[in-house]
């Protein structure tokens, strides 16, 4: 770290010791979990702005691989704790390795397990919502504000160190002397940084790609007769026309089924719960392929069977989700700063880094971020040295966040069989692919990375 003030410096460093007021703009798995690091700090005065009104669940639930667990533990111990409080064990025993189980739905090797991802101790599941309800539980309430979503970043002070932005709501400025964008895929301050024009600042329906998921209690999916085997792990089943995964959510009695399909013809967006918003047409739900129950194992059957014809009705006590959407990630950047201004702004989780959901990285990838960012951060004692904290930040995590974001991109062609790497639903290709990426993504060192960044720093 520099100490010494340099000629674009408009004023000598501030007083050690200083007060630095924070601005977390997003209240997700990121914004949160990097608060709950930055809290500790007496010198930091953290404030997280959400922009829904309210917690909503939505998506397919995560369960995380070990370098999701490490880092999470390493922001401390109370999170890890938190994590584990609300989620399912997806082992029979705490300390039990388990890992999330990769199926060929059709050919020769149909309904054997060919490859695992993300083998580690602890593993657990939950929905998203849930995992957002426990880190909440840490964080004082009067430092999270519901209902703000960011209009502006207006202006950057460099005499005063001192960010100037908006809220829709209001005309009122908002002042802070750091922000941090944690404003998810579609990331205003992404934008600021980059520029609104800028090719990779918006994001892509990569690879033509399109989820379709629905969540239900689980014993609505037992009288659709999913295999047991499917509602205590988390597989993933592989074939041409689309592929299927389950997880079981909210300590395990609700379960979230999904297929992703690819080169479709127009397909709807939908977010429907059968508890809240009017009845659902079944000539509005997606078309499932035919092609699927004719060539894909029997135990996909009763899956494909529940996306084809769900219980949208719901009924009493039974609350049915529907979510269906392009999929969309970010390309790369060669930035996560405006480092000709020095402004103490930086992006973290997917506002900085959004992937495709195949490898299941994207809240590990928010917990890496805010690992680094709370060690760095403690460190930081005065309003200069802000941006060259989130310097640092960017020098360890720009590059590996990607390369992740561009390993998700290949596993969802490996996982539809159409890959230009020869493999092509191959099992022991498949298997070698899953195994080298895996193990590069989940064996990370977090403490060594946070090394790396404190002697950048």
């Amino acid at each position: 770290m520099d100490n010494q003030p340099s000629a674009s410096d408009p004023e000598p460093p501030s007083p050690l010791g200083q007060t630095l007021s924070v601005a977390i703009i997003g209240g997700g798995v990121a914004g949160l979990a990097l608060a709950a690091g930055l809290i500790k700090n007496p010198h930091l005065d953290v404030h997280v702005y959400e922009a829904d009104s309210e917690i909503r669940d939505y998506g397919a639930g995560l369960t995380l691989h070990r370098n999701g667990l490490e880092a999470m533990a390493y922001i401390g111990p109370e999170i890890r704790k938190a994590y584990l409080d609300a989620a399912i064990s997806i082992a029979e025993e705490e300390n039990e390795e388990t890992a999330t189980e990769v199926y060929l739905a059709c050919g020769e090797h149909a309904g054997q397990v060919i490859a695992e991802l993300g083998r580690a101790k602890g593993r657990k599941s939950l929905s998203r919502a849930d995992l957002i309800r426990a880190l909440l539980t840490i964080i004082p309430k009067e430092r999270v504000h519901f209902g703000e979503r960011l209009a502006k970043i207006k202006s950057y002070n460099a005499k005063l160190r001192e960010i100037r932005f908006t809220f829709e709501k209001d005309a009122q400025i908002y002042t802070a002397n750091c922000l941090f964008g944690a404003d998810g895929i579609n990331s205003i301050v992404r934008k600021y940084i980059l520029g609104a024009n800028h090719p990779a600042a918006s994001p892509k329906n990569t690879d033509n790609w399109y989820m379709y998921r629905i969540q239900i209690p689980m014993k609505v999916a037992r009288e659709y007769g999913v295999d047991d085997r499917l509602t205590r792990t988390v597989p993933i089943s592989l074939g041409p026309h689309g592929h299927l995964n389950c997880i079981p959510l909210n300590k395990g009695t609700r379960l979230s089924v999904g297929i992703a399909l690819r080169n479709l013809k127009y397909q709807p967006y939908i977010k429907y719960s059968s508890a809240s918003d009017p009845p659902l047409n079944r000539s509005d739900l997606p078309s499932i392929p035919s092609i699927l129950t004719s060539v894909y194992h029997p135990i996909t059957h009763p899956l494909l069977n529940l996306l084809s014809n769900p219980p949208i009705e719901g009924g009493k006590d039974i609350e049915v989700q529907i979510f269906a959407q392009p999929l969309q990630d970010l390309d790369r950047v060669d930035t996560y700063l405006r480092k000709g201004e020095r402004q103490p702004i930086t992006i973290l989780g997917d506002a900085a880094h959004a992937a495709l959901p195949f490898a299941g990285q994207g809240a590990a990838q928010a917990f890496e971020d805010a690992a680094i960012l709370s060690c760095l951060f403690s460190m930081v004692k005065t309003r200069r040295h802000a941006f060259y904290a989130m310097t640092a930040y960017e020098q360890v995590r720009l590059e590996r966040a990607q390369t992740v974001r561009d390993a998700a991109r290949r596993y969802g062609l490996i996982y539809a069989w159409a890959d230009n790497d020869g493999v092509r639903g191959e099992k022991r290709g498949v298997a070698n692919f899953l195994r080298h990426y895996g193990k590069w993504m989940n064996e990370l060192d977090i403490k060594a990375v946070v090394q790396e960044a404190k002697s950048k720093f």
